[in-house]
């Protein structure tokens, strides 16, 4: 895992764009056939990237980096899947993700671990961790399900839709 540590204001204010890149852009966050993950001490977020291809990828996390045994034991976790079919274990129950179907993963699962349909056609599962303050259920949420608003127009340049 890689860690980015925070950097003072003004520090930021004297970066030029290669410097400002360096320090906070993440690159190469979807490697085929692997997990990428990269804690920001900013917020303790931890932002990440899973692309199984032929096998089951599990996402494991040394106690070293965050404390406690299991990824998840004071965290929970967000997953969107923005390639195609696959699906997520979360302690032994499958939870299948088309593109652009979420899962919200609560604090305290032990084991999550995730898979594609067809290695030719990988899922890319996006992945956001933060502190949790209690334990949710998991639940997965179809993009079908999702509350839509549309926003902004065309005129300003912002028009968009926001899934809730």
């Amino acid at each position: 895992m890689e860690i980015r540590h925070p950097i003072h204001p003004d520090h930021g204010k004297a970066l030029d764009t290669q410097g400002l890149r360096r320090e906070f852009l993440i690159t190469d966050l979807f490697s085929a056939g692997s997990i990428k993950l990269v804690y920001s001490h900013f917020d303790r977020i931890i932002v990440g990237g899973a692309v199984p291809t032929s096998a089951r990828l599990p996402l494991e996390v040394e106690k070293s980096v965050i404390g406690t045994d299991h990824l998840l034991d004071s965290r929970e976790l967000g997953v969107i899947n923005l390639g195609g079919d696959g699906s997520a274990v979360v302690d032994g129950e499958e939870y299948p993700l088309a593109r652009l179907d979420a899962l919200y993963v609560g604090r305290g699962s032990k084991s999550v671990a995730f898979s594609s349909r067809s290695a030719a056609s990988p899922a890319k599962f996006y992945l956001l961790s933060g502190i949790a303050h209690r334990e949710l259920p998991t639940k997965r949420i179809g993009r079908g399900e999702a509350k839509q608003i549309v926003a902004g127009s065309a005129a300003q340049c912002n028009r968009r839709t926001i899934y809730q």
